[in-house]
């Protein structure tokens, strides 16, 4: 073995140490940035929303109650303040927000809101009026499983 291909190799071990440091940094400086953007738009987006939706949901006499916490917030509906209707709840995974939808009767699974062309939408993406008619179209959907109190 030469000299110059033992110094080669070792070279490269190190260098693939580097990498891996280097790529592992970015990661986390990504997902540092993911978190305080994630925090940005729990607060912009996602609150006013659902504090405009309890007020409309008020005036056909829905109690709501809108639970925040590190990751997430639900908003629970409720006929006559004592019967569970339905829950929307928003986890922010990353960059994507995924919704879970819960009644009484039926759960479905998380899943993230997707544009037209089928690929998710991003905290980038989702405004205020796409997460409101979202709302309204889960709750119509689930709306025939409450039963008229």
């Amino acid at each position: 073995m030469a000299t110059s291909d033992w110094k080669a190799q070792l070279k490269e071990v190190f260098q693939k140490d580097t990498d891996f440091l280097e790529k592992k940094k970015r990661n986390e400086e990504q997902a540092r940035l993911d978190k305080r953007d994630a925090i940005w738009f729990t607060n912009s987006i996602v609150i006013p929303v659902f504090e405009e939706i309890k007020n409309e949901l008020g005036r056909y006499k829905r109690t709501v109650n809108i639970v925040t916490d590190e990751n997430s917030v639900e908003l629970a509906v409720y006929f006559a303040r004592s019967y569970f209707e339905f829950s929307y709840k928003v986890t922010i995974a990353g960059r994507f927000p995924a919704i879970s939808v819960h009644s009484a009767l039926r759960d479905e699974k998380p899943e993230i809101i997707s544009r037209r062309s089928n690929s998710p939408i991003t905290i980038d993406e989702l405004s205020k009026e796409i997460l409101a008619e979202h709302f309204v179209d889960q709750y119509n959907r689930f709306k025939r499983y409450f039963p008229e109190v």
